[in-house]
C-alpha cells in the first residue's frame, strides 16, 4: 500500500522550476513603493558587484510605468504584468553595476509596490525577454544554446492575437488568451513550456496592431 501511495504521488507533483539561493546578507530583502509623478523617472537602487537583485513580485494601479535595468526595458508597462495579471513568482534580474529604475509613460500619476532579493550572481538560471511585435510580424525570441534547454513558466500579452511556436510548431494560440486571463499558468507563472536544445522561440502578431510581451523562463 505505500509502495502505491508514493507511485501516485510522484506522478501528481507537477515538476519543480529550479529555486535559486536567496544569500548575502542576514536580511537580503528589498521593498519598494511610492508614486511616480507624471512622466517621473525614479531610480531605484543600483546592484553591487558580484551580485544580482532579483524581482520577485510587484503590483501598480495602472499600465503606465516600464521598468527598466539601465536603459534597457524589462517589462512594458502594458504587458499587464504589475497591473491586471498576477504578481508573484517573478525572477526578473538586475545584475551586478545595473540600476533599477521606473518610468512613468503617461501624464497621471502611477502607485507602485516592488519586492525582490539579492542573490549571487553566478549560475542564475532565470532568463526574460521583454518588447514589441508590429502587426504581422513573425519575431525570434531567442535560439536555445547546444548545451541547454529552456523552459518558458511565464508570458504575457496585451491582446489575443499573439501567439507561440517552437520553429514551425504552434503551442499556444493566442486567441485561446492563454496570454491574457489572469488565472491562466502562463501569468501566474506555472507554465512548463519546454524547447529543446537548437530550437527556437518564436512569436506571432495575427493581429491589426502593435503588441507588447514579457516572457520569463529558465535554462537546464
Amino acid at each position: 500500500m505505500v509502495a502505491i501511495l508514493l507511485s501516485l504521488m510522484s506522478w501528481s507533483i507537477p515538476p519543480k522550476s529550479p529555486q535559486e539561493g536567496v544569500s548575502l546578507g542576514q536580511f537580503p530583502y528589498e521593498q519598494f513603493s511610492g508614486t511616480l509623478v507624471g512622466s517621473e523617472t525614479r531610480d531605484l537602487l543600483t546592484v553591487p558587484s558580484g551580485q544580482v537583485f532579483v524581482i520577485t513580485a510587484g503590483t501598480m494601479d495602472n499600465e503606465l510605468v516600464d521598468l527598466y535595468a539601465d536603459g534597457t526595458i524589462k517589462i512594458h508597462a502594458t504587458a499587464g504584468v504589475f497591473y491586471s495579471r498576477a504578481t508573484a513568482l517573478l525572477h526578473v534580474p538586475i545584475y551586478s553595476g545595473q540600476t533599477l529604475r521606473l518610468h512613468n509613460t503617461y501624464t497621471a500619476n502611477s502607485n507602485f509596490y516592488l519586492e525582490g532579493h539579492y542573490m549571487e550572481e553566478a549560475n542564475f538560471p532565470y532568463r526574460t525577454y521583454s518588447g514589441t511585435i508590429s502587426s504581422g510580424q513573425s519575431l525570434t525570441i531567442t535560439t536555445v544554446p547546444s548545451s541547454e534547454e529552456f523552459v518558458v513558466s511565464r508570458l504575457s500579452t496585451n491582446g489575443n492575437d499573439v501567439s507561440l511556436y517552437q520553429d514551425a510548431t504552434l503551442l499556444v494560440v493566442g486567441a485561446s488568451r492563454a496570454f491574457l486571463e489572469p488565472e491562466s499558468s502562463f501569468n501566474k507563472g506555472t507554465a512548463n513550456v519546454l524547447f529543446p536544445a537548437g530550437s527556437s522561440l518564436i512569436l506571432t502578431n495575427t493581429g491589426g496592431y502593435t503588441r507588447t510581451y514579457f516572457i520569463e523562463g529558465y535554462v537546464r
